[in-house]
């Protein structure tokens, strides 16, 4: 699993970065709140059709060369982020990075997923790189805009990273679990087998809890900066916090006592109740340091439930694969919907009653019933 471990390393250092980065992009740009959330809502399209084109490579051609591919393009777009110097051409550059990174992201889910949907630890584990890199990619953009005022060469590190993954990938140094076939069809196809397995209520849930993070990956530390006038090291280092904090968390549930009992819906609802509680504390409070800790705590709260969540879909369904792709697909569109509400709620009611219609998503998602499924999973042989 070491080549979808270093791939979700590389792609969290992305969004890390673009977390700790979004004022100073924004202001490059130009934007307001609303049209910088606008920006990001831009990419919706282009990524679900990118998870529908990564399922059917990793259908097609495999995972290995379908890892390859997704990280060759990926890795050119986000050099091209690092090197645009007109907002304009930066834009088109940008929302092309993001979709490419859904084909990548759908590649990883599917790769990961297909190989320990049985082993929700080791899965979490998995994902918790993503949050390594997020804490990679957040530090050196936070120390880069410090020293030079420049977030361009993070991005320009992750780009790098990902053509030489892809060249180590295709001479063979780096492997990647292969998938079976015929497991993925057509967005059509992926919301019929929802439908078919009752998980649109779990894919609902997945949904909010990827709008959750979202939102928070593109304003929580921007709340800080603009909000409470934080400093960039300060806004950094807090989100940085929060997700070493939400790396633990993953590592420590993905003990094998600990996962043993990670096989349901709570687990992951309750780390989105969590989600909810820490953006209030967030926008609550006048004090920046314990704003910090709300974002922090919020943080935490959404490292669980993509991965179990996913774990869930595979169990429940007879086309596990399909079932990802609908839930990715799904949270793709939960996870860039979440900035331009909150952007077109700061423009007219101001930022932190954005940040608070993300709280009150966590909340939805932690309350939605779904004691269909759990009874339905608990019928089943218990995963390991």
């Amino acid at each position: 699993m070491l080549g979808v471990r270093l791939g979700f390393v590389l792609f969290g250092g992305f969004w890390g970065t673009w977390a700790v980065a979004a004022l100073d992009i924004q202001r490059f740009l130009g934007l307001s709140d609303g049209g910088l959330g606008l920006l990001v809502a831009s990419t919706v399209l282009g990524t679900s059709v990118a998870n529908v084109v990564g399922g059917a490579v990793v259908e097609r051609r495999g995972a290995p060369r379908a890892m390859v591919g997704s990280l060759l393009v990926w890795g050119v777009l986000a050099v091209a982020v690092a090197a645009v110097p007109r907002p304009g051409a930066w834009m088109v550059a940008f929302l092309a990075v993001v979709a490419a990174g859904g084909a990548l992201d759908v590649v990883l889910n599917v790769a990961s997923t297909s190989a320990l949907h049985d082993r929700p630890g080791r899965l979490l584990r998995v994902h918790a790189s993503y949050n390594v890199g997020t804490i990679a990619g957040a530090t050196v953009s936070g120390v880069a805009l410090a020293a030079v005022g420049s977030w361009r060469w993070s991005f320009l590190l992750m780009g790098i990273g990902s053509l030489v993954l892809a060249a180590r990938i295709h001479a063979g140094a780096v492997a990647i679990p292969e998938v079976s076939s015929g497991e993925h069809s057509s967005l059509r196809d992926a919301a019929a087998e929802l439908r078919r397995s009752r998980l649109v209520g779990l894919a609902t849930v997945f949904a909010l809890g990827a709008m959750v993070e979202g939102g928070i990956g593109t304003f929580g530390v921007l709340y800080l900066r603009d909000r409470l006038d934080v400093a960039v090291l300060a806004g950094a280092g807090a989100y940085v916090a929060g997700q070493a904090l939400a790396t633990t968390t993953r590592y420590a549930l993905g003990a094998e006592r600990a996962g043993a009992h990670l096989g349901g819906t709570r687990p992951a609802r309750l780390g989105l109740g969590l989600a909810a509680a820490g953006l209030g504390i967030e926008v609550a409070s006048e004090i920046p340091a314990v704003a910090a800790l709300g974002l922090a705590v919020a943080s935490i709260g959404v490292a669980t439930y993509w991965p179990l969540l996913s774990a869930v879909a595979t169990r429940a369904s007879e086309r596990p694969g399909l079932a990802v792709g609908g839930m990715s697909a799904a949270g793709y569109l939960g996870f860039l919907a979440g900035p331009p509400i909150v952007g077109a709620i700061a423009e007219g009611a101001g930022l932190r009653a954005g940040v608070l219609v993300l709280a009150a998503a966590g909340a939805a998602a932690a309350a939605i019933p779904l004691g269909g499924l759990a009874r339905r999973l608990a019928s089943q042989p218990a995963a390991h």
